[in-house]
């Protein structure tokens, strides 16, 4: 697979790593921060998940996600609401661990072999000895592989 495909796929992989879910008080917090979308559950064990919610009132107002509907329901009948936020914490939690992790692949690749030129990393010894997997291109009848006296 092509690096300009891969990058892509991990950073939208890794999004939801950046984002963390908060219980709210839906009237004062929507009222303060006019979040795009914020997750309900009434009283009655309905969950919605609300576009664009507004306070009227003591009512919460909203498109419910992936319809075309209005949902009107009263502040009094909420029994939970949630909202994400972007993390900091984890957003840099997650960039450190990538970092991490790739630092450590090019190191392990970067000093693969470097005490033994003539063996690959896919040439693995089997308990009695023998070479499994892989091949070696490397000559070590050569005359230029043997090291001079003088």
């Amino acid at each position: 697979m092509k690096l300009a495909r891969v990058i892509p796929m991990v950073l939208l992989a890794t999004t939801m790593g950046c984002m963390a879910t908060y219980r709210v008080s839906p009237a004062e917090y929507v009222t303060q921060h006019k979040p795009d979308q914020i997750l309900v559950m009434d009283n009655g064990g309905s969950i919605y998940l609300v576009d664009g919610p507004q306070i009227k009132g003591d009512t919460i107002v909203g498109i419910e996600n992936g319809t075309a509907d209005t949902l009107v329901l009263p502040v009094d009948r909420v029994d939970d609401a949630l909202v994400k936020h972007k993390s900091t914490g984890k957003t840099v939690a997650l960039v450190g661990g990538l970092a991490a992790g790739a630092g450590m692949a090019v190191v392990a690749i970067l000093t693969q072999g470097s005490a033994n030129p003539c063996k690959l990393g896919a040439n693995k010894s089997n308990q009695a000895g023998n070479v499994i997997g892989g091949n070696s291109q490397c000559d070590t009848t050569h005359d230029s592989l043997v090291e001079s006296p003088y």
